[in-house]
């Protein structure tokens, strides 16, 4: 793999932090809520987040991590009023300012190896191309 071509699949950010919503805010929480109830499901669903974000804390800093932190805080109390819109601003702080700057410099260090960039649909014609 270290040798391998590299595709690379770029979105909005827009995109991505509705679909990290979905995906690990809207679809995990019914997840646990479904195994465990509405209550405890809810409860264990919460701790997963903090403890994700705690297993970053280091690399976030204190005064970012803290922030961030608070933010979720705030968006699970709004969640168990059946808003999730909050926890846009968490995932989109955590995409900015940690996220892609590591997918930045994965980039770089791929460069010589990208054969094709683009979007989504890019990506799938690029592909389908090359059968």
């Amino acid at each position: 793999m270290q040798q391998a071509p590299v595709i690379w699949l770029e979105d909005s950010v827009e995109n991505r932090v509705e679909r990290i919503r979905r995906d690990y805010v809207h679809e995990l929480c019914a997840e646990f809520t479904q195994q465990y109830g509405e209550q405890q499901g809810f409860h264990l669903f919460a701790e997963r987040l903090r403890h994700s974000l705690s297993r970053i804390a280091k690399r976030l800093g204190d005064k970012r991590y803290r922030h961030l932190s608070y933010i979720m805080e705030q968006a699970l109390a709004l969640q168990q009023q059946g808003d999730f819109s909050l926890h846009s601003e968490w995932i989109r702080v955590l995409l900015d300012e940690y996220y892609d700057p590591m997918y930045k410099y994965q980039y770089q260090s791929k460069a010589q190896r990208v054969q094709f960039t683009g979007d989504q649909e890019a990506v799938v014609e690029y592909l389908q191309q090359r059968l």
